[in-house]
C-alpha cells in the first residue's frame, strides 16, 4: 500500500513518469491475490484504478483502458459476494473506466460507464446522502 500511496502522491505532483514507475503494486497484488483473493483483491483493484489514471494522463489510452476494465471486472466479482462493501467502489471504478474511455475518444462507451456508475450510486445517495454525496465525482484513490 505504501508504494501505491507513493505513486498517487507523485501523480498529484505532476510527476507522471515517476508515478508510473512506482506502480509495482499491481504486480505485487496480483501475485498475492492468487493465494489470498479475499485479502488482496481490493488492493489490486485500487492499484489498477490508479494505474489507469496515470496511463491515461500519459496518453497511453489502450493500456489505461485495459487496467480500468480489469478493475471493473474484479469489482463486479467482489460485489457479487459483498454487495454492501463493494457496490459503491464498483460505481467509482466505473467512473474511472468512463474517464479512460473518454480519453480514448470512445464517448458513447464512456457515457454508458458513467450512466451505470450513477445508477449504482443513486440508491446509496438516497439512503444516506451525507455519506455518499460526492461518490460519483470523486477519483478512485482511497
Amino acid at each position: 500500500m505504501s508504494l501505491n500511496n507513493l505513486s498517487v502522491d507523485l501523480s498529484n505532483l505532476g510527476r507522471q513518469e515517476e508515478a508510473l514507475a512506482a506502480r509495482r503494486p499491481v504486480a505485487i497484488y496480483r501475485d498475492l491475490a492468487e493465494t489470498r483473493p479475499d485479502a488482496f483483491l481490493p488492493g489490486l483493484v485500487l492499484s489498477l484504478n490508479n494505474l489507469s489514471g496515470d496511463l491515461s494522463n500519459l496518453g497511453r489510452q489502450e493500456e489505461a483502458l485495459a487496467a480500468s476494465q480489469d478493475a471493473v471486472t474484479i469489482y463486479r466479482r467482489l460485489a457479487e459476494t459483498r454487495l454492501d462493501a463493494f457496490l459503491p467502489k464498483l460505481a467509482a471504478s466505473l467512473g474511472m473506466h468512463g474517464y479512460a474511455l473518454s480519453q480514448a475518444g470512445r464517448d458513447s462507451d464512456a457515457a454508458g460507464a458513467f450512466h451505470e456508475g450513477l445508477a449504482i450510486t443513486m440508491p446509496f445517495v438516497e439512503w444516506n446522502a451525507q455519506a455518499f454525496r460526492d461518490l460519483a465525482g470523486r477519483p478512485c484513490q482511497d
